[in-house]
């Protein structure tokens, strides 16, 4: 599997390359099955940036609107997982 990020259309894609999936339980394997067949080729993703720069809340004294700054985003790889996260200042 690798995983490339787009960072101007904020779009994480994630290409596997072995689409067979091993099915098992306790008891032994079930079965396997084949995910291309149920996907299109390269899964996609909303990249870690929000969609918005800014969100409205509501509070007992009316509603507000609070913008956000991204600090940083980060897409990180462990065996087998894809981590992607946010670190966010609030106006």
């Amino acid at each position: 599997m690798y995983v490339e990020y787009n960072f101007d259309k904020n779009i994480i894609q994630l290409m596997i390359e072995n689409p067979i999936v091993k099915m098992e339980r306790k008891e032994g394997a079930l079965g396997k099955i084949d995910i291309s067949s149920l996907y299109q080729q390269g899964l996609k993703f909303q990249g870690p940036r929000p969609k918005a720069e800014s969100f409205k809340l509501k509070t007992r004294k009316g509603r507000i609107k609070i913008d956000m700054n991204i600090k940083k985003s980060i897409i990180y790889f462990e065996p087998g997982v894809v981590r992607v996260a946010i670190e966010l200042d609030y106006k």
